[in-house]
């Protein structure tokens, strides 16, 4: 899956499991649920699900790719 941060002209690639999680943020699901979903759908340790879930956070973080929720 590629991503495209049309404000900077910025191509992002994501793996399978990327663009699984990419979907389900986008609909506002919890880090605690991304972590679940990739345990049952690649059959990951829960110890790496965490690791490769706060992973992508930071780096869409970083690129300024998340919306802050609402309070």
């Amino acid at each position: 899956m590629l991503v495209l941060d049309l404000r900077k002209d910025l191509f992002l690639e994501v793996n399978r499991s990327g663009a699984l999680l990419w979907e389900l943020l986008a609909r506002g699901t919890r880090r605690t649920e991304l972590v679940d979903r990739l345990v049952r759908a690649y059959d990951l340790a829960p110890e790496r699900a965490v690791s490769d879930v706060d992973l992508l956070l930071e780096e869409l973080s970083a690129r300024d790719l998340l919306e802050k929720p609402a309070t």
